[in-house]
């Protein structure tokens, strides 16, 4: 049986169209690493620039982690400057890089077989990556995270399915709420809609499909804890 949380994500993905090119992590190579580099890259900026970051580095140097240790830092930055805090993202990948040499035998799908939580402290140990980032990589690895951004917290209190944004209640609800299978789906869902209709400032309630369920619509714009 389908519950309340599943049927805003089906009426979400009624009005919302996923498009792979809008994302930076769809948009890289299928391998996890390209992809741990490309969620790094998104950090703080916007998918197009993230994008064009991420492509311009690809034609500086194979992303893999030999290589991205083996190439100057000046051509890395000149790689990856648009996508901003570059200083900061320089020293993600390159460390990222440099464990999973040392540590993961040069291979981070080794984190696939290694128990979430220690999994997560692992990639947290590396300068500049925190739980959003570290979900964001773990759920590729296929490992059971929601990653939650901004555009999330914002509708899931709203909706009144937390009354609080911190990041460990939003991402709990979710992953009480929804299967295994639709984590994925749901996460870029939910970043879509709340780019598209649920904005911050102004929230285009009145073609929103989900008024009759929103706490938010119905007290007039009651703000959430944070």
């Amino acid at each position: 049986m389908i519950n309340l949380t599943e049927e805003v994500i089906d009426r979400i993905k009624e009005v919302v169209k996923l498009d792979p090119s809008e994302f930076t992590t769809l948009s890289a190579d299928d391998d996890i690493f390209s992809k741990a580099v490309a969620t790094i890259l998104s950090q703080n900026t916007n998918d197009r620039n993230s994008i064009k970051a991420y492509k311009r580095l690809r034609e500086a140097v194979d992303i893999k982690p030999k290589a991205i240790l083996s190439i100057e830092d000046r051509e890395l930055i000149k790689a990856i400057k648009i996508s901003g805090l570059y200083k900061q993202k320089l020293k993600s990948i390159k460390t990222l890089a440099q464990k999973v040499i040392n540590e993961l035998d040069g291979d981070l799908n080794r984190l696939r077989h290694v128990k979430l939580e220690e999994a997560k402290e692992w990639l947290k140990s590396i300068p500049g990556i925190g739980d959003k980032t570290a979900d964001i990589i773990l759920l590729h690895l296929g490992h059971p995270t929601f990653p939650v951004d901004t555009h999330i917290s914002r509708i899931t209190c709203r909706l009144g399915f937390t009354d609080r944004r911190r990041y460990s209640d939003v991402s709990r609800y979710w992953l009480d709420k929804l299967p295994r299978e639709r984590y994925l789906e749901a996460h870029l869902l939910l970043i879509k809609f709340g780019r598209s209709i649920c904005q911050s400032r102004r929230p285009k309630c009145n073609i929103c499909v989900l008024t009759e369920t929103c706490k938010y619509y119905r007290e007039d714009g009651e703000g959430c804890k944070t």
